[in-house]
């Protein structure tokens, strides 16, 4: 934890040094500001547990944005803070940590690099996760096309509540991932359409993982990937194959199709949206490769005037576990509105209504209610 913050920190010296000095260079930011929100409300079983109290629940985050280009040179960072406590005999505080510094430049005419640099660190849902990872991307364009490679570096602790310690683990379990991706695309009027092919190795920095079993394993993961939009319609998404391979029969091999899509069009007067994913992340779950995650949102916005919109929304999340036959399904339809109060500060409120259902147990149905207030800082 200790770490983590310290690490936060670095990188935020580290990212209004390189503010200051592009401010100094000449190159005003097309973006700059700080959004800080407070959130207060009431959730009826924020544990979405039998027999489960009611909490009220406050919430508070600050967002900074930089964004600035110049000769071809590009900078972006983004920091991010955010905090949930609820009533401390009914539930643990949830917060959150990121960083993301990207910067590019064109190699020529026809090329391009781009650096990103990423970190995270949140705690919810009885897993605490920190994620750290440099990335290098270096493309080039052949007319219409455009072939492109990657090379990632990723670090990872992972510790989650474990029945057999009646808690976290003793220990957080650290992971080591390098990935390489190349990759070709097809860009033109219509928008881009591409294929990528993602190598990966990941080690368990203990060799062992806390039961004594190995972890280790390769990934090969092709992608399809595609970005359309016309007459006011707009689809982004992937689809991709995982198949992940073990070093030793601790853990069996293991295959999923993984997905992540978005569209959004016009119905009227109401802007729809639509969008799906499933995605795998490691865990220290006994006997589980991975834990997967299905989600899909259908949600209809319309807005009342330049200020004010209401959107409706329905959403669906399964949490589940590879091997043991564990999940949990969460169901959630409720309403959003927002008011912009002015040029820097916006009212946003929500009431919606969750339904989960757990492995073996009992649906729970929990309400939700909250109130808003974000202001905006702009620091151009």
């Amino acid at each position: 934890m200790i770490a983590d913050r310290i690490a936060f920190l670095v990188f935020g010296c580290l990212v209004f040094t390189l503010s200051a000095a592009s401010a100094a260079q000449g190159s005003p930011p097309s973006e700059h500001h700080v959004d800080w929100t407070l959130r207060g409300g009431f959730d009826t079983n924020p544990n979405d547990a039998a027999g489960g109290r009611s909490s009220p629940v406050v919430s508070a985050g600050i967002d900074y944005l930089y964004r600035a280009e110049k000769d071809g040179r590009a900078l972006s960072l983004s920091l991010g803070a955010r905090g949930d406590a609820y009533s401390a005999d009914i539930r643990l505080p949830t917060d959150e940590l990121r960083f993301t510094l990207e910067t590019g430049s064109a190699l020529g005419e026809a090329s391009a690099q781009r650096l990103t640099a990423s970190f995270l660190r949140e705690t919810e849902d009885g897993t605490r996760r920190t994620t750290a990872a440099l990335r290098q991307r270096i493309e080039r364009r052949f007319g219409p096309f455009k072939a492109f490679a990657s090379v990632e570096g990723k670090g990872q602790t992972i510790n989650e509540v474990n029945v057999l310690f009646d808690g976290y683990l003793p220990s957080s379990q650290q992971f080591a991932t390098a990935t390489v991706t190349p990759g070709l695309a097809w860009t033109g009027g219509f928008g881009e359409v591409g294929v990528s092919v993602a190598a990966s190795r990941v080690r368990h920095l203990s060799g062992k993982d806390y039961l004594g079993l190995d972890r280790d394993q390769h990934r090969v993961q092709p992608f399809l990937f595609a970005t359309l939009a016309g007459r006011g319609v707009r689809f982004e998404g992937s689809v991709s194959h995982l198949v992940a391979r073990f070093d030793n029969r601790d853990y069996g091999p293991f295959a999923r199709i993984l997905y992540d899509a978005r569209l959004t069009f016009p119905a009227g007067p109401v802007e729809v949206g639509l969008q799906a994913a499933r995605f795998v992340r490691d865990t220290t779950f006994p006997t589980a490769e991975f834990e997967v995650t299905e989600t899909w949102e259908a949600r209809a916005t319309r807005r009342l005037s330049d200020a004010a919109a209401v959107s409706g929304f329905v959403r669906n999340r399964r949490k589940s576990f590879d091997g043991p036959d564990l999940d949990l399904r969460t169901l959630t339809a409720g309403i959003d509105a927002e008011r912009r109060l002015s040029a820097h500060l916006t009212l946003a409120a929500t009431a919606a209504l969750r339904r989960a259902a757990p492995t073996g147990g009992s649906p729970t149905t929990a309400g939700v209610f909250t109130l808003a207030l974000t202001r905006r800082i702009d620091l151009r």
